[in-house]
């Protein structure tokens, strides 16, 4: 309501479903709000929980993907808005610059990557897998010992 009243046009979730597809990957979402006026947007995700670190992340995505996913919004400079229970966040349109991108589609090249991850196994990781160590030769052995002694000391 408060978008409308400045007078944006504003859709929500499924109305901005997307799908980017790339050479190895496509990436999809759908953003809680998006507010336009004019060439300039607002993507607005609302959050029930505390702020983490990957919210931030997954505005500034949208802020770059919906453009290019969603042609309606070719041209459209946008801005973010994380709201929580108790606070918000504004993302401005600068912070999805040349350096984000690199690390973000760096990141979807490596997720999306044919040849297999280095696998790093760890007891903490593993105790939660109902994989076997007989189907999983990496699996860490949960009555691994995670300590050792010395008589140096």
């Amino acid at each position: 309501d408060e978008y409308e009243q400045q007078g944006y046009t504003v859709t929500t979730e499924r109305q901005n479903q997307l799908y980017l597809r790339g050479r190895v990957a496509t990436l999809s979402g759908i953003p809680d709000l998006i507010a336009i006026k004019g060439n300039e947007g607002v993507i607005i995700d609302a959050k029930s929980g505390k702020a983490q670190p990957w919210d931030l992340v997954q505005v500034q995505t949208y802020m770059w993907a919906v453009p290019l996913a969603l042609l309606r919004y070719k041209g459209t400079t946008f801005s973010g808005l994380l709201y929580y229970l108790d606070s918000r966040t504004a993302i401005q349109s600068t912070m999805v610059n040349e350096a984000f991108i690199k690390s973000l589609t760096g990141l979807i090249n490596r997720v999306a990557d044919r040849q297999e991850a280095r696998r790093v196994p760890s007891e903490g990781e593993c105790r939660y897998c109902d994989i076997t160590l007989l189907n999983c030769p990496d699996r860490a052995a949960s009555d691994e010992r995670l300590e050792g002694e010395t008589e140096e000391f």
